[in-house]
């Protein structure tokens, strides 16, 4: 053991090496250092000092005295040794502290301690000062906190390895970054208080936080202040996962202890995702609130993260460059006492590091290093000068050739040692030595530039000197040692994400003007060599076209003249498409679309080759629609530039030069794309790789390019309103609706445009129309804005006083549904209060014109609505008025159907008119509503109305039922039951079969089923049961019927459950009636509960008859769950009933344990349904069968989909073949199982192997 090996060690330590050991120990436990006299600076001695060493606590101080055997006077003990060091810590004379002022004694040493000395030290300390405390650190207990710290004993005991090296303590953490190339995070913490704040509070919602933003923004510097927050104020202790692909597994394990609290800072995530899906699977173990992660990653590749987060919980904080005057503060904090920069300076780094702290840091380094502001002449020379350091502490970066190894690792991200292809191509074209390079890797490992797994896999160690070696190796003038237009030709084809990913650090770091020229030059000779080479020039253009825009133009353009046009009717182009459709581009349209997102000198011709291409090829439309739709949507900044990319598209689609056709087609498209335009509120969709994306949401910014978009928008939608009415209504319509966060002052601006178009093409005649009105009129003066005109010939037409009327649409929003309601229905009565039937006909014409246009809007659910309302009225008042009414529109000559119950049900349960009256109505015509308010009326009647009439035709009403038919509330059917009885004789001959109506209705209606869709209750098994018990056929048919047309069907499992109360051996008989002509089954009751089963007096008998039947139909063949899990899963039971089900496992068990089929299923069952149990019954049939070639082919462990790495899993699979091992040992006889410990020892030998594999693919990671 580990503890052992320290303690060990220990009792032989040197004083010097112990004092630098505790004070290291101490600090990391949180106490706050301040000196060491009893310790020579510099050098590994200690000198004669009291205290060794002393910490702060407040106004008070800790004395500490530690104490090795070589401290030891000749013939002194360890427990003399102690009294004397607690005497001198309260020496005032020596410490010049009073004893008052020493709040603790901390004695550490490395021998053990007795109960008694130490109560004797107790009385010594408090003796001295009451209040005093004792605080022992023996070589017992100090091993045991050494290593509760990530890699402390590593750093003092050789041999002792705690730690992979990927978690560390905060302290150390921060220690190692002062080492690295990057600016320390030590330096001072300044601004950033709006985003501490938003981060404590998402940390106090959940237990994850994102940070993201771009390089050097401080996202680190801002994780390590929230540890340090989380630490001092809710006493989380903070640990570091720093971005090294080392896997983390193990460390997580060691050092993450359940009974603590951690705030865990996970650095620079995206350049180790295999540990981040570590730590996320780790965490689903702990107790909600125990841990919290900070993640940090940069923003462009922030969606890396997302197929590691779909089950998490997580907030997210973007974190935005630093401001002017914050940077400036970090920039004073970070310089030594006495020394200012010159204003001039200052502002150079300023307006070099825009915002980016990391940069100014790096400036103020080397300005302050080699006394030259020359290097602040631009971003080129800042990074040559501060990288400088590391070619003085690192003599052999100078030798190209070591350059060069970086900058090819700093190309492919990760480089695998057994990559076949790209040695034989590093090798054949660039003339690089494998195993050279593969030596020069691991030397700038020693040096911890680079991480290397295993001796078989290499990654860069650095983001910020990744970046730079890429640049000097490949893209510098002076320095780069390898022909990057060589490099291309060779790698293009496979690693093309890999140049595009590298060109785009490049860019964010050094600047895009600034690198154009070097690059277009690099890649010039390349472009000439593959332009035969058609698949070779798509990728290149995919890369390259922000420097090579008229060549990708040219590219696309050549590829359209190639297409075949096609001759497709105006009338017969689609431009609509459903939300899910063309989600990825094609490769062309790929092209177009970077050019459509960015507003670039030819961003016109690219928005004309996607129309040439529609115009061509019309079936395209949809697709190339929802792409320019998308992409040339407004994004956040577009205010800033004035909308060009949309101003753009507007002229575009207005060429004078169009055809007709072509003409035709662009008004369409401006139709489909263009009145998006007129909103306020959007969101940004930005692709990230791995198919990834952020979505921001933003609102517009008034600015005059708006005003003049939008103006163009409505005039060029004013002249197309003709021809495209519905259309043009439409976008009104949500023009005249606004959110909240609506710049109202863009409607007073715009109101006598509106105004004009609405006096010149809206009628007052037209509902639609008054509608919109009055849509409008309602917004401007929410908007206190006054409208120019008198609108009351719309607001107050015929159409819109019906409207108003009869539509709740109209009413205070502050009402409540039900409140709406009782108003509309007391507006409707006064309406027609004392009106005859000719009104009413009125009123229905009115009514039925306002439905037709409101029909184009889709908007004629509160006529149908309404109208129920009104014929509550007319019952209520007029039952001659409510007959004739029902008499209109029985006669079909209008365009709402009126299929709401309460037309007829209403007025039977109030009493309202005569049952027999009102059946002998609604039966005088034919029409469409006709089967479904007869059906109204017989639920509606009340039992004390049935007489031997309404059975017979009730009975009669259900033979001629030929549309669809669901029967409501089936159990409520009973009422027919009494004057079943009575007059059953009178009915058809079938009758006399049935001692009650339900089973007859049963008959009838399921006699229809092959003809008619019809649909009985869901719980209709369940309420119905009782009126089967002689029919129990009938009600199994009701049961195959619901589960043939809804898998989910009876989830609860009550349905079968109720039949199975009249045959229990149902379930018997639906396993046999499912699977008799399938050879395999192909139902599941994944979603059923079958806990009734274990409660019949014959469950033994039932589950050995299903098992068989399932066992015969489905054969087990892989160690996915298998169906038979469908007779155990979800069963609610306690536990003196589980263990019924453990017991008939048992029998199970020792029934078939000759049977590999039977017990295959039987403990997958186990594995699946009864995870916990698995051993015990792995035991049960151990003892009965020894067959060790039988034990080889269970499987015993759960399989299934997985994200992430496989790790946790192989280890999972070690620990559970480790816990069969030890089962075996308590079998009976254990000698007799000696090949069943060698096969699972075997198989964990396997899996360790297996986990090594799975351990360097993590490290690989994705390639691209």
């Amino acid at each position: 053991m580990v503890t052992t090996i320290i303690e060990k060690y220990l009792s032989s330590v040197d004083q010097a090496t112990f004092q630098k050991l505790m004070n290291h120990l101490l600090h990391l436990e949180g106490y706050k250092f301040i000196s060491s006299p009893g310790a020579v600076t510099g050098k590994n001695k200690t000198s004669k000092g009291s205290p060794d060493s002393f910490f702060e606590e407040e106004d008070n101080f800790i004395f500490c005295e530690y104490t090795t055997q070589e401290r030891l006077a000749t013939g002194e003990t360890f427990f003399k040794k102690l009294k004397k060091d607690v005497d001198h810590c309260f020496d005032v004379k020596k410490t010049k502290v009073d004893k008052s002022k020493v709040s603790k004694v901390l004695l550490a040493f490395t021998e053990k301690i007795k109960p008694n000395e130490h109560k004797e030290l107790q009385r010594k300390v408090k003796k001295h000062n009451p209040k005093a405390e004792l605080i022992i650190y023996s070589i017992q207990e100090i091993p045991f906190r050494l290593v509760y710290y990530p890699g402390l004993a590593d750093k003092y005991i050789a041999g002792v390895t705690t730690t992979k090296g990927t978690l560390y303590t905060l302290p150390d953490f921060l220690k190692t970054t002062e080492k690295g190339l990057q600016p320390s995070l030590i330096n001072p913490f300044a601004g950033r208080e709006v985003e501490i704040k938003q981060a404590k509070e998402s940390l106090l919602s959940n237990d994850i936080l994102i940070i993201t933003g771009g390089q050097g923004v401080g996202k680190s510097k801002l994780a390590v202040h929230l540890a340090e927050i989380f630490e001092r104020e809710l006493s989380y202790e903070p640990r570091v996962i720093a971005s090294s692909p080392v896997p983390l597994w193990e460390d997580l394990n060691n050092f993450i202890l359940p009974s603590n609290k951690y705030f865990i800072f996970f650095d620079d995530a995206n350049k180790a995702l295999p540990n981040l899906d570590y730590l996320l699977q780790f965490i689903n173990g702990r107790e909600k609130g125990t841990t919290k992660i900070v993640i940090t990653v940069r923003d462009y590749v922030r969606n890396d993260l997302n197929k590691y987060l779909l089950d998490a919980l997580y907030n997210e904080l973007i974190v935005k460059p630093l401001e002017d005057k914050q940077i400036t503060e970090i920039i004073n904090k970070s310089l030594p006492k006495d020394i200012s920069l010159d204003p001039l300076v200052l502002e150079r780094i300023l307006s070099l590091s825009k915002g980016n702290s990391r940069l100014a840091l790096m400036a103020v380094s080397s300005i302050l290093k080699n006394n030259d502001i020359g290097i602040l002449n631009d971003a080129f020379t800042l990074y040559d000068q501060y990288f400088q350091k590391v070619k003085t502490d690192l003599l052999f970066l100078d030798k190209p050739e070591n350059l060069k190894a970086l900058g090819i690792l700093s190309f492919f991200g990760v480089l695998d040692r057994g990559n076949e292809e790209i040695k034989q191509i590093l090798t054949k074209h660039f003339g690089i030595d494998w195993n050279e390079l593969w030596e020069t890797y691991l030397e700038l490992e020693k040096v911890e530039l680079v991480d290397i797994f295993h001796n078989e896999a290499a990654k860069i160690s650095d983001q910020v000197l990744a970046t730079y070696v890429f640049y000097k190796t490949f893209v510098d003038e002076n320095s780069a040692s390898i022909n990057y237009s060589d490099w291309l030709n060779y790698f293009i084809a496979k690693y093309d994400k890999k140049i595009n990913k590298t060109l785009i650090d490049i860019i964010n770091t050094f600047g895009f003007v600034e690198l154009k020229d070097r690059v277009t030059s690099l890649i010039s000779n390349f472009h000439k060599q593959i332009e035969s080479d058609e698949a070779k020039l798509f990728k290149f253009y995919e890369i390259f076209w922000f420097y090579r825009e008229m060549d990708t133009l040219l590219f696309i353009r050549k590829w359209i003249d190639n297409l075949e046009i096609e001759n497709t009717e105006l009338e017969d182009i689609k431009y609509t498409y459903e939300v899910n459709d063309f989600v990825l581009a094609p490769e062309y349209l790929r092209l177009l679309i970077n050019f459509w997102n960015h507003n670039t000198p030819f961003t016109k011709e690219a928005i004309e080759l996607g129309l040439k291409l529609m115009f061509k090829q019309p079936s395209q439309v949809p697709e190339v629609l929802k792409h320019l739709k998308e992409h040339l949507a407004f994004h956040r900044y577009d205010f800033r530039y004035g909308y060009p990319r949309q101003l753009t598209l507007l002229n575009v689609l207005n060429k004078d030069s169009f055809s007709e056709r072509e003409k035709a087609m662009a008004e369409k498209l401006f139709l489909s794309i263009v009145p998006s335009y007129l909103g306020w509120e959007f969101h940004q969709t930005e692709g990230k790789s791995g198919g990834q994306m952020m979505i921001y949401n933003f609102a517009l910014v008034k600015n005059n390019s708006l005003m003049e978009l939008r103006k163009i928008v409505l005039e060029r939608m004013f002249c197309l309103f003709v021809k495209n009415e519905a259309t043009v209504l439409a976008t009104l319509h949500k023009y005249a609706w606004t959110v909240k966060s609506f710049d109202s002052t863009i409607y007073a601006d715009e109101q006598s445009d509106i105004t004009a178009f609405f006096q010149t093409n809206l009628k007052p005649e037209n509902y639609a129309h008054c509608k919109l009105v009055h849509e409008y009129v309602n917004t401007l003066k929410e908007h206190n804005i006054e409208p120019l005109m008198d609108w009351d010939l719309f607001l107050n037409s015929d159409s819109m006083g019906i409207a108003k009327i009869f539509s709740s649409k109209f009413d205070d929003e502050k009402l409540k549904f039900e409140e709406r309601d009782v108003k509309k229905k007391a507006e409707i009565k006064t309406f027609v209060a004392d009106k005859d039937i000719n009104f009413i006909e009125t009123v229905f014409n009115r009514l039925d014109s306002i439905y037709q246009d409101a029909a184009k809007s889709r908007d004629t659910f509160w006529i149908d609505s309404s109208l129920s309302l009104l014929f509550q009225v007319l019952a209520e008042s007029d039952s001659k008025i409510y007959y004739k009414s029902l008499e209109l529109i029985m006669l079909g000559k209008h365009s709402f159907e009126l299929n709401y119950g309460s037309v007829i049900q209403y007025p039977i349960r109030k009493e309202l008119v005569k049952h027999k009256e009102l059946y002998k109505h609604i039966n005088r015509y034919e029409y469409k509503q006709k089967q479904f308010w007869k059906q109204i009326f017989f639920d509606a009647i009340d039992e004390n109305a049935i007489d031997e009439f309404y059975l017979q035709e009730f009975i009669g009403f259900l033979f001629s039922v030929s549309n669809r038919f669901y029967i409501y509330e089936f159990d409520k059917k009973i009422k027919f039951e009494k004057q079943f009885h009575l007059s059953k004789s009178l009915l058809p001959p079938s009758a006399l079969n049935h001692e009650n109506v339900i089973t007859y209705i049963t008959e009838i209606l399921l006699s229809k089923v092959d003809s008619i869709d019809i649909t009985f209750d869901r719980q209709t098994c369940e309420k119905c049961v009782n009126h089967f018990n002689k029919k129990i056929g009938l009600l199994k048919q009701v049961f195959y019927l619901h589960k043939k047309r809804d898998p989910h069907y009876d989830h609860d499992g009550k349905e079968m459950a109720a039949v199975s109360s009249l045959d229990h051996f149902f379930l018997v008989e639906y396993l046999t009636e499912v699977t008799k002509d399938v050879s395999f089954i192909q139902f599941k009751f994944d979603s059923s509960n079958l806990t009734f089963v274990w409660g019949l007096p014959e469950y033994v008998d039932i589950l050995d008859k299903s098992l068989e039947i399932i066992i015969a139909k489905a054969p087990i063949f892989s160690n996915f769950e298998h169906q038979a899990n469908a007779l155990f899963k979800g069963l609610k039971l306690d536990e003196k009933q589980l263990e019924k089900v453990y017991t008939y496992i048992s029998r199970f068990i020792s029934k078939h344990y000759g049977s590999k089929q039977h017990i295959h299923i039987i403990l997958n069952v186990v594995t699946y349904s009864f995870n916990d149990q698995v051993l015990r019954f792995l035991k049960g049939f151990l003892q009965l069968n020894k067959d060790i070639e039988f034990m080889k082919c269970l499987w015993l462990e759960k399989n299934g989909a997985f994200s992430g790495s496989r790790v946790p899993r192989i280890e999972g699979h070690i620990n559970f073949s480790n816990s069969i091992i030890e089962m075996i040992k308590t079998l009976p006889n254990p000698l007799d199982y000696a090949e069943h410990i060698k096969n699972f020892e075997q198989e964990i030998e396997w899996a360790r192997q297996d986990k090594q594999v799975e351990m360097k693919r993590d490290f690989i990671g994705w390639t691209d």
